[in-house]
C-alpha cells in the first residue's frame, strides 16, 4: 500500500484512491499559535511557502486548510492584502528617492516586477469583487495629434480623387 499526497497536498491517497482516515490532516497542528505566526509571516513575505515553513508546516497543507476553513481563507486574504500595501509602500518610497534603513547589503528590488505584480492584484481583486475595470485615458501630445489628423486628412484627399 502507498501513501501519496494528494492535490490539495496533505490530503492524502492511498493507491490513488482517496482514503478517508487521511482527511481533515490539512487541520492537524496548525493550532492557534501556528496560524497567527503563519499570517503574520504571510503579511510579511506575501510567499506562503515561506509562511508555512516558518511555522513547520507545508504549502500544501496550508493550501488545503484555506479550502477547508473559511476563517482560515479570509485571515489568508487579509494577510495577502497586509503584503501588497507593504509593496505599495516600498514602490512610493523608490519613487520618492527615500531607501528603507531594512535594505540591507545584496537586498535587490524589482520595481517593474513590482508593478506588475500590483496591476496583476488589482485586476483579481476587481474581479473578485465584480467591479469594472476603469479605463485609463492617455492625452496625446501635440505632436501625436498633428500626426493624426495629418494621415486622416491624406487619406480622404486620396477617397475624394477616387470618387470623381
Amino acid at each position: 500500500m502507498t501513501t501519496t499526497a494528494g492535490p490539495a497536498g496533505d490530503c492524502g491517497m492511498i493507491n490513488g484512491v482517496d482514503d478517508p482516515r487521511r482527511r481533515g490532516r490539512a487541520a492537524a497542528g496548525w493550532t492557534k499559535r501556528h496560524r497567527t505566526a503563519f499570517f503574520e509571516a504571510l503579511a510579511m513575505s506575501g510567499n506562503v511557502s515561506h509562511a508555512a515553513q516558518a511555522v513547520g508546516r507545508t504549502h500544501g497543507s496550508a493550501y488545503a486548510l484555506r479550502l477547508r476553513d473559511g476563517t482560515f481563507a479570509e485571515r489568508w486574504e487579509a494577510a495577502l492584502l497586509s503584503a501588497y500595501a507593504r509593496l505599495e509602500e516600498k514602490l512610493l518610497s523608490q519613487a520618492i528617492g527615500y531607501a528603507p534603513l531594512d535594505a540591507g547589503e545584496g537586498a535587490r528590488f524589482d520595481a517593474a516586477l513590482a508593478l506588475k505584480m500590483l496591476a496583476h492584484h488589482q485586476a483579481r481583486t476587481q474581479v473578485a469583487s465584480g467591479k469594472p475595470r476603469a479605463k485609463v485615458q492617455r492625452t496625446a501630445s501635440l505632436d501625436e495629434v498633428e500626426r493624426s489628423l495629418t494621415r486622416k486628412l491624406a487619406a480622404l484627399g486620396k477617397r475624394r480623387e477616387v470618387a470623381r
